[in-house]
C-alpha cells in the first residue's frame, strides 16, 4: 500500500521544496550533465527537501510507443538510479508512481518505484499524496505556518503551455491544497492562484493564496519524441520552491 498523507517539520524560517521527477534515465535524451548538477545543488542546499515525481526511469519494454532498444535495460536504470539518489535520500519524503514505471508493473507485476522506496528507506507515495508542513522556529507550534502540499504525476495528453496548466489547475476541483505539484507533461512552469473566503473565526474575509506547478524534466529536445511529434520546446530542470516560516507565502522559481 501507498502513503496517501505525509508531515513534515521544519524549524527554520525559510524551506525550499525540489520536485524531482521526469528524469527519465535511460533515454538517449537523458541529460545526465542537468540532472548532476541538480543533484549537487540538493546536496549542498540547506533546508531543503525532495519529493519524487515519478518517471525516474525510461524503462522501455517491447511494447513502449517509444523507440525501445535505444534505451538502457531497466535493470542498468534502476541500479545506476539508486547510486544517483542515495546521497539525498535523507532529503526525501517519498517516490510517487511514474506512468514509465507504470509500463514494467502491467507487464511484468513488479512496481519498481514500491522497490525503489525500500531501498532508499523512504516512503512510496502511489499515484497521488498531501503532504502537510509546518515551517517556523516558534517555540508554540501552533504560531508557526502550516502548509498543505497535493503531488501527482499526472495523466494529461496536453501539450501546449495552456493546456498543461490547465491539467494542473484541475487538481483543485477534486483536492484541497496549497500547492499543487505535477509531473508528466515535461515542463517547468508555475501560475498563483488567488481567491477571497470567510474567516469564520475572525468572523473577516481573507484572500487565499495558492499555487500551481509544473514540476520539470529532463530531457534534450533534439532528437527526441517530442521533436518527432513536432511538439513545443519546453524549459528543462527542476523548480525551486520557498515556503516561509516567519510568515505564510510561497514563491516559485523557475
Amino acid at each position: 500500500m501507498s502513503q496517501k498523507y505525509i508531515e513534515s517539520t521544519v524549524k527554520a524560517n525559510e524551506l525550499k521544496i525540489i520536485p524531482l521527477g521526469d528524469i527519465h534515465y535511460g533515454d538517449p535524451c537523458c541529460n545526465k550533465k542537468l540532472l548532476k548538477g541538480t543533484l549537487d545543488y540538493i546536496k549542498t542546499s540547506k533546508n531543503t527537501l525532495v519529493i519524487g515525481m515519478g518517471d525516474y526511469l525510461n524503462c522501455a519494454t517491447t511494447n513502449s510507443v517509444s523507440d525501445t532498444y535505444d534505451s538502457q535495460t531497466p535493470q542498468t536504470e534502476y541500479e545506476e538510479v539508486i547510486e544517483l539518489l542515495t546521497p539525498i535520500k535523507h532529503k526525501m519524503v517519498g517516490l510517487l508512481m511514474g506512468n514509465h514505471e507504470q509500463r514494467i508493473r502491467k507487464e511484468s507485476g513488479w512496481n519498481v518505484v514500491k522497490t525503489m522506496s525500500k531501498e532508499l528507506g523512504i516512503p512510496y507515495l502511489g499515484w497521488g499524496v498531501f503532504w502537510k508542513i509546518s515551517v517556523g522556529t516558534n517555540p508554540n507550534p501552533r504560531k508557526n505556518p502550516n502548509y498543505v502540499v497535493y503531488a501527482t504525476h499526472g495523466a494529461s495528453g496536453a501539450s501546449t503551455p495552456e493546456g498543461k496548466l490547465r491539467a494542473v489547475r484541475k487538481l483543485s476541483e477534486s483536492f484541497e491544497a496549497d500547492l499543487y505539484l505535477q509531473g508528466h507533461v515535461h515542463d517547468v512552469m508555475a501560475e498563483p492562484d488567488q481567491k477571497f473566503a470567510v474567516d469564520k473565526r475572525k468572523r473577516c474575509v481573507k484572500s487565499v493564496k495558492s499555487y500551481y506547478v509544473i514540476t520539470g524534466h529532463f530531457l534534450n529536445y533534439q532528437d527526441s519524441y517530442a521533436e518527432m511529434k513536432a511538439m513545443k520546446p519546453s524549459k528543462t530542470g527542476v523548480p525551486k520552491i520557498k515556503l516561509f516560516g516567519d510568515r505564510w507565502d510561497i514563491h516559485v522559481s523557475l
